[in-house]
């Protein structure tokens, strides 16, 4: 933490603070307390005696009380510093010297879900807390509310921007990370090296905007609906297609198809959307009835349905064109099915993340030798993914071949139901890898 706070303090010429509260049951050993002090900034620690507190709130109010003037901004126990998060913050500073407030882009671990700044994302799910660096005397007496714990940072930011809309300026860069240490596992160069100066001069020229600008209204009002689970590809699809339609100038907002389903149809058909898209997948809907019921509905209304099917066999093709009212082009699949011959195919997009700055590190982590031809495969353990079918279809290619690894991504499912495959397909890997002398199957899993 302290090394990515020097390296992005070097990038600029803004100075901080940084103020360090510890648990008073958690006291830093005199190694830790000497590596904190190191650095070229003032540190402030504050112990916390308070007790267990929910996601740290009343620590994160400590912290901010101890800002008499200057901006806040916080950083978890498991994150670390954006390394240009001064210099862009700065080069906003620059451009806007009577504001107030800051928002960028958050880097999330998936690359697709990352979260970007503007006025129409102040919404929950869309905000969070590293996003922020807003001045003490903007917040004045105002803290994070305990009894709004797990949504308290989306309830404490979005009660300043609603009080004050002209201080914020919203920064077109990525200047946060989420979560830093556990789910960005490489390293990179540049956060492994030492602080260096940098010439400011050389620093992009970047558009900022300002909250109190007019937004022109979506070219279409675009209702996505899925599930909204963490680990859930299509939920990652959907918040990706979300972003990129966004970008396109529509107003597009993702309701959860999670249960009360009545409550959120109700709420869709009360936004009236020109679109209601569904992306489809048994596991993650509701039942065939209640879907067919209400998407049909809204199509007599005028709304225009799509569905999307992740899944194609007889009922989910047989439900979209009840729930479609049969319009053309209003069934999507990922591949030709002849069961669905009206369907508009649009195969499944890959996300480049791009270029990884060391494949060899990333070999050695997961046991593969440099040079090996690596096969993977990614899914959760689940009947129609028969990852144990895949591994022992390429058993014998695997032993013609000695330079071939297969790599198997694949974790429990979050459905409970599942527990009892997953613990088989465990068993089935493993009893196919058993017949190597040496790792040549490597399953990854959790």
């Amino acid at each position: 933490m302290r090394r990515s706070l020097e390296l992005a303090l070097s990038k600029s010429t803004l100075k901080a603070k940084w103020v360090l509260v510890v648990d008073g049951d958690n006291s830093l050993t005199p190694t830790v307390e000497a590596a904190v002090r190191g650095g070229a900034f003032q540190v402030e620690k504050i112990v916390y005696r308070g007790g267990k507190c929910s996601y740290g709130i009343d620590q994160k109010n400590a912290g901010m009380a101890s800002i008499k003037d200057g901006y806040y901004h916080c950083v978890d126990d498991d994150n670390i510093v954006h390394p240009q998060f001064f210099a862009g913050l700065e080069r906003a500073m620059t451009a806007n010297p009577n504001k107030r407030a800051f928002v960028f882009g958050q880097q999330r671990w998936d690359n697709i879900k990352s979260l970007i700044a503007s006025p129409e994302r102040m919404e929950y799910g869309k905000i969070d807390n590293t996003m922020f660096a807003v001045h003490s005397s903007l917040i004045g007496t105002h803290r994070y509310d305990l009894s709004r714990s797990g949504r308290e940072d989306f309830h404490f930011f979005r009660k300043l921007y609603d009080l004050h809309q002209d201080e914020f300026v919203f920064i077109p860069e990525t200047l946060a990370y989420y979560n830093f240490m556990t789910h960005f596992p490489v390293i990179t160069k540049e956060e492994q090296a030492p602080p260096v100066s940098l010439d400011q001069k050389a620093s992009p020229t970047v558009s900022y905007v300002v909250s109190s600008r007019p937004h022109s209204p979506g070219v279409s009002r675009i209702a996505l609906y899925s599930s909204k689970r963490e680990r859930c590809g299509i939920s990652t699809y959907t918040s990706q297609l979300e972003e990129s339609l966004t970008l396109l100038g529509h107003d597009v907002r993702y309701f959860s198809s999670q249960p009360p389903h009545d409550v959120t149809f109700n709420e869709i058909r009360n936004w009236r959307p020109s679109v209601f898209h569904i992306q489809h997948e048994s596991s993650i809907m509701p039942s065939f009835d209640v879907l067919e019921r209400y998407s049909s509905l809204m199509a007599r209304e005028g709304i225009r349905v799509i569905m999307t099917l992740h899944t194609e066999s007889d009922d989910t093709i047989r439900t979209a064109r009840a729930a479609t009212l049969n319009a053309a082009k209003s069934i999507v699949v990922h591949r030709p099915t002849p069961s669905a011959t009206e369907a508009v195919v649009i195969p499944m997009p890959c996300t480049n993340i791009g270029r990884l700055e060391s494949k060899a590190e990333l070999r050695r982590r997961f046991g593969f030798p440099e040079n090996a031809f690596i096969l993977s495969t990614v899914g959760f353990m689940i009947p129609w993914k028969d990852h144990p079918r895949i591994v022992e279809a390429l058993l014998p290619w695997l032993e013609s071949r000695p330079d071939v690894h297969l790599q198997v991504i694949a974790s429990e499912h979050f459905n409970e139901s599942m527990g009892g495959y997953a613990n088989d397909c465990r068993a089935r890997i493993a009893r196919a890898a058993s017949r190597f002398g040496e790792p040549r199957i490597h399953h990854i899993d959790g």
